[in-house]
């Protein structure tokens, strides 16, 4: 559970004592204005499907985009009944060294919630930093948000293991011919690594993860998903039948389902 989603039972409380029907209903103590989101092409919801093949489709994204997705910023808008804006900071291609540069760009947006996702390009990357680097850079990114938006609620989403794609799609021609041509995560898909590579990706993904809480801990008004997303087995109706690596539009959906159930409880 989200460590700032305990609000919720002090605002329930608060209200089941003054009887007041007024109470706002936000897990936080208001239903932010603005929602920013740190991450890499999973955020900007990249080429979903052949309707959608730029690598910046916001509208899309989880975080910030629009009823098709019923993204985090959609859902708040639902339940305080007004217009957030979103301040999509993700860069298409960011590993975790991109961090600290975005959540700048966070903290310039006055962002009241920010969502933050990085990590896969790090999984995948020919020399992937250590997890002790790798928490490290998440923490200053977070410390920067802490300490330019010190109101603003953050919430980190663990990684997807990507070694579920392989095992999910791995049988497809089409799939595995497309991440041979792109190079799509050659230490898991693109190549053919072996099992002891294999579960080396995997022991990354568990540390980075790891990694990731600790750094959120350091911080009251940060929470994370528990690993609901790190955990999930995307289908093949939630990944792109374009490059069969990001999220399709369903996919988006499921991400931001899982995410704000993390998040707000709902």
């Amino acid at each position: 559970m989200a460590r700032w989603g305990w609000g919720a039972l002090v605002l329930a409380a608060a209200a089941a004592c003054s009887g007041s029907p007024d109470v706002d209903p936000s897990p936080l103590a208001a239903w932010p204005d603005t929602v920013a989101a740190i991450g890499d092409s999973i955020t900007t919801a990249a080429v979903p499907d052949r309707e959608h093949l730029a690598a910046d489709n916001p509208e899309l994204s989880w975080a910030t985009g629009g009823a098709d997705v019923a993204s985090h910023r959609a859902r708040i808008g639902d339940e305080s009944a007004r217009d957030v804006a979103a301040a999509n900071v993700a860069v298409a291609g960011a590993r975790i060294a991109d961090a600290p540069g975005q959540a700048a760009r966070a903290v310039a947006s006055g962002a009241d919630y920010v969502t933050f996702l990085l990590g896969a390009n790090d999984l995948c990357a020919p020399s992937p930093p250590t997890p002790e680097r790798f928490g490290a850079v998440a923490g200053d990114a977070l410390g920067r948000l802490a300490t330019g938006l010190p109101d603003a609620y953050v919430f980190v989403v663990s990684i997807p293991d990507v070694t579920h794609l392989r095992e999910e799609l791995g049988g497809s021609l089409r799939a595995t011919a497309t991440w041979q041509r792109t190079g799509a995560c050659p230490a898991v898909l693109a190549g053919a690594p072996s099992s002891a590579e294999l579960e080396a990706v995997r022991d990354l993904h568990a540390a980075y993860n790891a990694a990731l809480v600790d750094a959120c801990d350091a911080h009251p008004r940060c929470a994370h998903d528990d690993g609901a997303v790190a955990a999930h087995r995307f289908s093949a109706e939630e990944v792109s039948s374009v490059d069969f690596f990001h999220p399709s539009i369903a996919g988006q959906r499921r991400l931001a389902a899982l995410t704000w159930g993390a998040a707000f409880g709902r």
